[in-house]
């Protein structure tokens, strides 16, 4: 199956939570990933984003994991992953 993932806090909604858009042979899909996994809200919500503001998503396809990294409102820097265990 071909996938393409973006990971990004939704400065038009102003909510501060990572979502995951990903289009694969059933069309356009979505994940809130902050929703789904109580992490902290992203930095830069609300407002215009800064330089270190934006979140970088990654793979190992050898493991098949998939990793996002964002900061947080108070500057701590959060790691979201998936594993297929």
């Amino acid at each position: 199956m071909w996938s393409i993932k973006v990971w990004r806090p939704d400065p038009t909604t102003g909510d501060g939570h990572i979502h995951e858009l990903w289009w694969d042979n059933n069309g356009w899909r979505h994940n809130d990933l902050t929703a789904a996994t109580g992490a902290p809200l992203a930095n830069g919500f609300g407002q215009p984003l800064g330089e270190y503001d934006y979140p970088m998503g990654y793979g190992f396809v050898a493991q098949g994991t998939q990793h996002v990294i964002y900061r947080a409102t108070d500057s701590h820097i959060i790691e979201l992953y998936w594993t297929p265990d």
